[in-house]
């Protein structure tokens, strides 16, 4: 696993990509499609904007020692940030998720090294709630900038380090598809190729 600050420095390359994107958008641009077919541009923002402060209790949680937020605590903030015009999403969104950055930033070495929680069943530390942050964030990102430009792709800084947690990142949020299912994936940029199956 990479060190933190690895993953936050790509973090913050995501959301200047993100400010990039967004800056100078109309309403009605906003309001317009994005990639994930039943999301707006702002509505895809509000998920990020949402998703940043709900990283947020989990890093207080952490901190504090307290079980991890669930459903309860989630579903204030996601009609609050639905209930947002589609211009106060994309504002909000932007300070939300620089705000979650700082907060990131702000804890110290003894902090970092000593923060844990179960998440999704499993006790994760920081640079793990970091991963779990970009893989959202990047590829969320990407939902609007394709809609910009047809060949986007996903912030390389974020494929780089997230390529090689996809196993775990699958063993998270992937549903069983009820009888065994081998996947045998090649990548280019970066180059991956299937391990040799053992006899």
């Amino acid at each position: 696993m990479p060190h933190l600050d690895v993953w936050l420095t790509a973090l913050g390359t995501s959301h200047r990509r993100l400010t990039g994107l967004v800056a100078g958008l109309s309403a009605e641009e906003l309001a317009g499609p994005s990639y994930a077919s039943e999301w707006s541009i702002a509505q895809e923002l509000a998920h990020i904007g949402s998703g940043a402060e709900i990283f947020g209790l989990f890093i207080d949680a952490g901190l504090a020692g307290r079980p991890a937020p669930g459903a309860d605590e989630f579903q204030p903030v996601w009609q609050r940030w639905n209930a947002k015009s589609v211009t106060d999403q994309a504002g909000d969104a932007l300070r939300t998720d620089a705000a979650l950055l700082a907060r990131f930033d702000a804890l110290d070495d003894e902090r970092r090294r000593d923060w844990t929680l179960s998440v999704f069943g499993t006790d994760q530390g920081l640079a793990d709630l970091a991963r779990l942050r970009l893989g959202e964030h990047a590829v969320h990102t990407w939902d609007i900038a394709v809609t910009r430009d047809r060949h986007a792709t996903v912030e390389p800084a974020a494929v780089e380090l997230l390529i090689d947690t996809l196993g775990q990142t699958a063993a998270l949020v992937a549903k069983p598809p009820g009888e065994p299912l081998r996947v045998s994936v090649t990548t280019q940029q970066p180059v991956r190729r299937p391990r040799p199956r053992r006899p």
